[in-house]
């Protein structure tokens, strides 16, 4: 029997039998026992080898799991780009309507290169920003990103800080709540209000991120590319219902216009 196994079966064994003296102790005692019981949990939890008999992963196993593929993968692309690895900063731009995500890098004092684009395999939602819990829709504007899942359920993933700053003022502004969290760029092929790129492109950027760290890992999502699509336009259609979408894509605009000097 593997060691991974007797762990387990050993914290099975003393969970039953903390759930069994919890249920024969006064009541005062069992809310002891249980507050006991996490605390006792969250702190093994971090033992590295308990954390892997879990299932659970940490970031600097998954750097080291899939590094190597990735900065081989991505070697080139850099290469080309003029652009040494690791870079100082990278960007990610997602465009909505066409589906896709675009990889931007720069030197401490360099421009922003692009270095390669991923197709977006799935997304939900039409034009305009993230609203509400539950809408369904991808957040526009500009984002950090403020985690790197390496337990993901959609294999690896990249937690962006929505709601930020302004995404919460304007919710009171609006006297909107429940605005919805959790938006990631993430493996997989299936997303609802996040974006999915596989699990190859997620391993490239998750690595890559890991290598640059999150301080320095900026999002600007998008409706459209403004290079085919004029974003006035856009936000003509929904300026009704959202009267304040104007300001928000002039932000979006004047960012993507500094990416691409």
């Amino acid at each position: 029997m593997s060691n991974k196994m007797l762990i387990r079966i050993g914290l099975l064994t003393v969970l039953a039998c903390v759930a069994a003296l919890a249920l024969l102790a006064p009541r005062w005692m069992q809310r002891q026992t249980v507050k006991a019981a996490i605390q006792a949990k969250r702190v093994v939890g971090k033992i590295p080898g308990v954390r892997r008999a879990w299932g659970k992963k940490s970031l600097r196993y998954r750097v080291k799991q899939y590094g190597k593929s990735a900065r081989r993968r991505l070697a080139p692309y850099f290469k080309k780009a003029k652009v040494a690895y690791p870079p100082h900063a990278m960007r990610l731009v997602g465009f909505k309507r066409e589906k896709r995500l675009e990889l931007y890098a720069r030197a401490r004092r360099g421009k922003w290169k692009l270095v390669r684009s991923y197709p977006v395999l799935a997304a939900s939602g039409d034009d305009g920003p993230k609203l509400r819990e539950g809408d369904m829709q991808v957040p526009e504007g500009i984002y950090r990103v403020n985690y790197l899942h390496p337990n993901s359920q959609f294999h690896l993933a990249l937690r962006l800080n929505y709601p930020s700053y302004r995404d919460r003022l304007q919710g009171r502004r609006d006297k909107r709540r429940g605005l919805g969290s959790d938006i990631m760029i993430h493996g997989n092929q299936v997303s609802i209000g996040c974006i999915a790129i596989g699990d190859t492109a997620i391993e490239e950027l998750f690595v890559l991120g890991a290598d640059v760290g999150m301080r320095k890992i900026s999002v600007i999502i998008t409706p459209a590319d403004p290079r085919k699509v004029k974003l006035s336009k856009i936000a003509s259609k929904l300026k009704r219902r959202i009267p304040w979408i104007r300001t928000r894509y002039k932000r979006i605009q004047k960012a993507l216009k500094r990416t691409w000097n």
